[in-house]
């Protein structure tokens, strides 16, 4: 079973060499996401403590395991979106340079995807925050937002 185990890690890290080796500076952004998630799900669970605190009794207040596997399906779904992302952009690297086009532009799509994904776990930490009494400043919760909604191409 251990063997199995060891064989899995093995095969899994061989494949995320691959897509980290053909995306340039991809791995920052995505080691930024992955530390925001963990941040975001542990502040989510903080503030969810304190409500629990300051709402004895009330069933709507307090840690909620369903919320909890819920939140954690839509990361693994951050997770599998730059996966595709990430396909894509090689296929388009690749593509490009069958027909003979020189790009140093690599990873586009996963980089834009997971910069937006980062700003989202942003705003999400800002709300938790909030929610555990901290005065989070207006202005930068505006404009991690509104850095998302460019990035998505909506105007406010």
């Amino acid at each position: 079973m251990e063997l199995k185990i060891s064989k899995l890690r093995i095969v899994i890290l061989g494949i995320w060499a691959l897509f980290m080796g053909k995306m340039g500076e991809i791995p920052q952004s995505i080691s930024i996401l992955l530390l925001m998630m963990v941040i975001d799900q542990v502040s989510g669970i903080l503030a969810a403590k304190r409500e629990a605190l300051e709402h004895p009794g009330e069933k709507k207040y307090g840690i909620s395991s369903k919320r909890m596997v819920l939140g954690i399906f839509k990361k693994a779904g951050y997770i599998l979106t730059i996966v595709v992302a990430t396909m894509v952009d090689i296929l388009m690297d690749t593509m490009m340079e069958y027909i003979g086009i020189k790009s140093t532009i690599k990873g586009s799509f996963c980089l834009l995807i997971t910069v937006w994904f980062i700003l989202g776990e942003a705003i999400s930490i800002l709300e938790n925050a909030s929610r555990m009494g901290v005065k989070v400043p207006r202005f930068f919760r505006k404009i991690i937002s509104e850095l998302q909604k460019d990035i998505d191409g909506k105007k406010s």
